[in-house]
């Protein structure tokens, strides 16, 4: 019964939580382990609308290092996880979430797919997920319903790879259909695997409809966490620019 609204804000609240439990790392020795348990976290929040409450919907355990949310046309979770971060061998996971009983905590979770190099979005497609792990967009599916993604193939390749946290990322569905990204700000160039001409991202962002084999450079680039308005206007973000607009066109 969680509709989109409160699925964004869980998603905004993993992420708050993250964040604070990263940085909590540097006065782990200073404090009290208990002092950065989650119920602790919680108590830290100091909300401005009182009309606002903060829920966990899941933690470690059963997340790891959780960069990216997403859901499935059956209301599972996928968390992707950059484990790998900043300088591993590709140790990125992709974990699956289910809220059994719909009380809005996620209790049960699966590693759906490992070893990924620096695995940053994902977005579900045709029955499984599309992820973003430079320099690839990887498309995994559970064939056999064990939770586990059975076939994995590359869509598109030839995203540039630089700082892990500068690559492309921030895949989402546009109102038009198309399954936009942030291209990070490295550049590439990409082409779908097959006889498709390589596409130049050259200061751009992009988007693809991988039943097509098709990828467009876009106008403007972000480094991460764009999105449409409800008219589709596309807001890009910089960290020196947190939100611009594409006006033109390419």
């Amino acid at each position: 019964t969680r509709g989109t609204g409160t699925m964004r804000l869980v998603a905004c609240v993993l992420s708050i939580l993250f964040f604070a439990n990263a940085g909590s790392v540097v006065a782990s020795a200073q404090d009290a382990a208990s002092a950065h348990s989650v119920e602790a976290l919680l108590q830290s929040f100091r909300l401005a609308d009182p009309e606002l409450q903060i829920e966990v919907a899941a933690a470690e355990p059963n997340v790891v290092d959780p960069v990216s949310v997403t859901w499935d046309e059956d209301g599972r979770m996928f968390v992707v996880e950059m484990r790998d971060y900043p300088n591993s061998a590709p140790g990125g996971t992709i974990r699956r979430l289910v809220d059994s009983d719909n009380d809005g905590t996620y209790e049960t979770a699966t590693v759906f797919a490992e070893a990924l190099s620096y695995p940053s979005s994902a977005v579900p497609w045709n029955g499984g997920l599309i992820v973003a792990a430079a320099p690839d967009l990887i498309f995994l599916k559970d064939i056999n319903g064990d939770g586990i993604a059975d076939e994995r193939r590359t869509l598109f390749t030839g995203f540039g790879q630089g700082v892990p946290d500068a690559q492309v990322n921030s895949l989402y569905w546009g109102s038009d259909l198309w399954i936009y990204g942030s291209n990070g700000g490295t550049d590439g160039t990409v082409s779908a695997l097959g006889n498709a001409p390589p596409v130049s991202l050259t200061h751009r962002d992009f988007r693809v409809r991988p039943d097509s084999n098709v990828i467009e450079a876009g106008p403007g680039f972000s480094q991460g966490g764009a999105c449409d308005t409800e008219f589709g206007e596309r807001l890009l973000s910089l960290p020196t620019s947190p939100v611009r607009q594409t006006v033109l066109g390419q």
